[in-house]
């Protein structure tokens, strides 16, 4: 009997709200459990093609179509650092993958104009070599994030959320969620494989998936395992069901109330077989992977610029009592300390005041507006750069303590903005 439940979410795609809740306790059960679950009657009905599609185009490309395509990492001539081809390396690793970000991102896309971090134009291969690949994989993009997000209704009602919770936080036009067509060929001459503490060989290491969900489609080699309190257990392969588990944005907005499984993939050698997986990340990683991500959209941007209500916890623990816990409509949560804290009040109260007399009078010009809207895009700017950098370093996602610059300099200047910004009438 298998340890991970099958769970049917077809009631999410209907308006019986009992039926809805009690898939939704089903997701709760196995998200508390081994944070891996499977799900049935799904809606994509093209997964026989999907996979012989990806089989096809895997086994036909040469190395020098491969390297064309690959990012940056391999290619230097491509500034790509995230969508293309990643190649196998001969006595280094074996797996491959074509990496697919949001369709709808080209030249002309303001994301990409404005050359937005880890927002990229997807290279496809050769139409005439691969007719039609671009287009199915394109349909095969917007089925799996329509999916995910009537999946993410199932999420919500079992968090205790309106099921249309999540709703608000993504656009397809901007979702960075991603497809990746992973493949692990079968070479006599594989590379060193590593070695788990408990002496397994693996494939790929233990890890964590950086995303909202992490959807996998892996038909035939079971080669996934996740660690529970009695070890790490097989996670059985599948043909006509997705594997599900959160990822570490799920994991970070709930509180770690649905955590991000530690997993691993096995040596696939034992197999003597090749293997395709397919994975959509909400944000993909193949055998096939559909990994589901918000939009790219800054929690400090949503502290001024979204219609959020903004409230403090004071928050302490062995190694610091002076940090503050910023709720945004009580729900997202970012760990600041209280120099911050009192640099991000003052700034909003400005910069409502700000707002509302332009509502009023749209013409008023106010003493030093512009200085408060350069100090606050000052301020995004430079905290977002402490997350990225913070979460490329630091892999103990529930260990992070968010590190900030010295806001001592800005706290100067907005205190210096002169009071006129209040007395405007």
């Amino acid at each position: 009997m298998s340890r991970f439940d099958t769970i049917d979410i077809s009631a999410l795609f209907g308006d019986d709200m009992d039926a809805k809740m009690e898939v939704a306790k089903k997701i709760d059960r196995s998200c508390r459990d081994t944070g891996f679950f499977f799900i049935s009657n799904h809606t994509i009905d093209c997964l026989d093609e999907l996979f012989e599609r990806i089989q096809r185009y895997h086994l036909s490309e040469n190395e020098d179509e491969k390297f064309k395509m690959a990012i940056n990492a391999y290619n230097k001539n491509n500034t790509n650092i995230l969508t293309g081809y990643y190649m196998s390396i001969k006595g280094v690793k074996a797996v491959e993958s074509l990496y697919v970000q949001n369709p709808s991102f080209n030249a002309d896309h303001v994301l990409i104009k404005a050359k937005t971090p880890l927002h990229e134009i997807t290279q496809w291969p050769d139409e005439t070599k691969h007719p039609g690949f671009k287009k199915f994989i394109t349909e095969y993009y917007w089925k799996m994030f329509c999916m995910c997000k009537i999946l993410l209704h199932g999420f919500a009602l079992a968090l205790g959320k309106n099921e249309n919770f999540f709703d608000n936080f993504y656009n397809p036009e901007d979702t960075i969620s991603s497809l990746r067509l992973i493949r692990y060929p079968y070479i006599e001459n594989y590379p060193p494989v590593i070695t788990a503490p408990d002496g397994q060989k693996l494939n790929f290491d233990t890890h964590t998936d950086v995303s909202l969900l992490t959807v996998l489609y892996q038909p035939y080699v079971a080669n996934l395992q996740v660690e529970t309190p009695d070890g790490y257990i097989d996670i059985e392969s599948s043909s006509d069901t997705f594997l599900v588990n959160c990822g570490l944005y799920m994991e970070k907005i709930t509180n770690n109330y649905y955590k991000s499984p530690w997993h691993r993939d096995d040596d696939i050698r034992r197999s003597f077989i090749q293997s395709t997986l397919i994975v959509y990340h909400e944000k993909i990683r193949t055998s096939s992977i559909f990994i589901h991500d918000t939009s790219f959209i800054s929690p400090y941007a949503l502290l001024f610029f979204g219609k959020s209500q903004l409230t403090t916890e004071k928050y302490s623990n062995i190694t610091n009592n002076n940090n503050n816990i910023i709720l945004i409509d009580n729900w997202i949560k970012i760990n600041i300390d209280n120099k911050t804290n009192e640099l991000i009040h003052e700034l909003k109260e400005k910069f409502n005041y700000l707002v509302e007399k332009k509502a009023l009078k749209k013409n008023i010009f106010l003493d030093n507006e512009q200085h408060l809207i350069e100090t606050i895009i000052h301020f995004i700017t430079k905290q977002d750069k402490n997350l990225l950098i913070q979460n490329k370093l630091i892999d103990d996602y529930s260990k992070k303590n968010i590190i900030y610059e010295d806001w001592d300099d800005d706290i100067k200047n907005v205190s210096n903005t002169n009071s006129s910004v209040f007395n405007q009438s």
